[in-house]
């Protein structure tokens, strides 16, 4: 019997299912709840999810394999080409593929590992990094733009008439939550010039700074541990260190190259930011509302910039020493040891502390220290963002209605946090699996069915 809790709400009963068949368990929920909130990230995680993960685009690298080192070129029809007339990838992104074609499977990785990291870090909190699972469809979360208008800086929420179509074929495909359409996002404000768009510009959220942050660092590391793995061509294993061993052990092995893993992430990431940038100031004439939108695309790829770089001296400074023992029977008389890297999900929690701790900035703040390396790992962004917690299609939010939530803690993911003091479900759920297993003789093995009841709680 399970008492129902008191002054939350009402109880429901729900039943889960699980059958254990081998070593394999396929669970059952009688209700699956899919709940992605606001995602701002922009051009970094476009680059490498919306161009590089889509399932239809495979890296064919027979004639790398045939031909190591040497690029592609221009003229032939390349999946470096497709990937920037179809998905978005910049020029001097496809250049860069053409140039390092080996590389780009690693590519293809890191934009997963960044998604996984990303959810895996979030997924107790308000904003829980959900909706990168719907790259390369982008939902009205990913198109949000601020839109600077003739006459009328007022900002409104815009979703292309493209990503719509995308977002909306998704929907059928992949099941993903409802896309509104264009008519019931798009409201004309007072004074815009016969509702023509002229500019418009991303914003740049929290959300969004730490994205950009773990994308530049997936990338990195997962090119400094192809370098050791001795996939590339264009690189090998780190140098040894400068530093002296001690008496214990000596420098061998084959350490993560992280110092290719930066060069390479600079060069495909960063250069698209400055390039933005250096287009901005050569187009700074006009009116003055013009000169305000140019502006702001230079503040937006300042902070990119910073945030990138902020991720990879966070993947920088978790190089670690890393040792193998070498002996009779593990007796470790001689350890030989490297620099190398720890698991991703190490360095997005790192990331997420510079998160909690980001800086909103403003224009002066950017002018003054644009180009400069300035010290320290903090996060920063333009755009304050919403609270996360009820439903709202022009931000993207999904809100937190029906996320499971934990009674017991004071954390992001208690109830009292997640629900947003709007209280909470207790359901009860049984679960029905194969338990205290025999073998018998020399080929089978017999088990007894168990069922457990538990009980869990969803933010109302």
């Amino acid at each position: 019997m399970v008492q129902q809790l008191r002054d939350h709400g009402t109880f429901n009963f729900k039943l889960t299912i699980v059958a254990v068949i081998g070593q394999k368990e396929e669970v059952g929920f009688s209700k699956l709840v899919v709940h992605p909130t606001l995602k701002e990230y922009g051009h970094i995680h476009t680059m490498l999810t919306k161009s590089l993960q889509h399932s239809n685009l495979h890296w064919n690298l027979s004639s790398v394999n045939n031909n190591p080192g040497r690029g592609i070129r221009s003229g032939t029809r390349s999946p470096c080409g497709i990937a920037r007339r179809r998905f978005g990838l910049a020029k001097l992104q496809a250049k860069l593929c053409r140039s390092t074609m080996e590389a780009m499977p690693h590519v293809q990785k890191a934009a997963t590992v960044a998604a996984e990291t990303c959810q895996t870090v979030f997924q107790d909190r308000r904003w829980n990094c959900s909706s990168i699972v719907t790259a390369p469809y982008l939902t009205p979360d990913l198109t949000r733009v601020c839109t600077a208008m003739m006459g009328d800086s007022s900002s409104v929420t815009v979703v292309g008439q493209r990503s719509l179509k995308k977002g909306l074929e998704a929907e059928l495909t992949m099941g993903i939550p409802e896309i509104p359409r264009l008519r019931n996002i798009y409201k004309e404000s007072k004074g815009l010039n016969r509702g023509r768009l002229r500019k418009r510009v991303e914003s740049t959220t929290r959300e969004q700074a730490y994205v950009y942050a773990i994308s530049s660092a997936a990338l990195t590391y997962t090119m400094a541990r192809a370098c050791a793995s001795g996939t590339l061509y264009h690189c090998t294993c780190a140098s040894k260190p400068n530093e002296p061993p001690n008496g214990n052990f000596q420098w061998g092995g084959c350490g993560d190259n992280i110092y290719w893993g930066v060069y390479f992430a600079k060069r495909f990431i960063d250069n698209v930011e400055k390039l933005n940038f250096d287009k901005t100031r050569k187009r700074r004439r006009g009116n003055f509302e013009e000169k305000k939108n140019l502006l702001l695309r230079e503040e937006i790829a300042a902070v990119n910039l910073h945030n990138n770089r902020v991720g990879r001296k966070v993947v920088k400074e978790n190089l670690r020493t890393q040792c193998k023992c070498h002996g009779v029977s593990g007796s470790c008389n001689i350890k030989t040891c490297w620099k190398g890297l720890p698991p991703l999900i190490d360095i997005g929690q790192r990331l997420l502390r510079q998160y909690t701790n980001a800086k909103e900035v403003s224009r002066s703040y950017i002018e003054g220290n644009f180009g400069k390396k300035t010290g320290g790992e903090q996060l920063l962004f333009l755009s304050k963002s919403p609270d996360y917690c009820t439903k709202d299609m022009k931000l993207g939010s999904f809100g937190t209605a029906g996320r499971k939530c934990n009674v017991t803690t004071e954390g992001p993911d208690s109830c009292r946090q997640l629900c947003c003091g709007r209280g909470y479900r207790t359901l009860v759920e049984e679960k029905i699996e194969r338990c205290q297993c025999k073998y018998y003789n020399c080929c089978y093995v017999k088990c007894n069915i168990c069922r457990t009841m538990t009980q869990v709680y969803e933010c109302s």
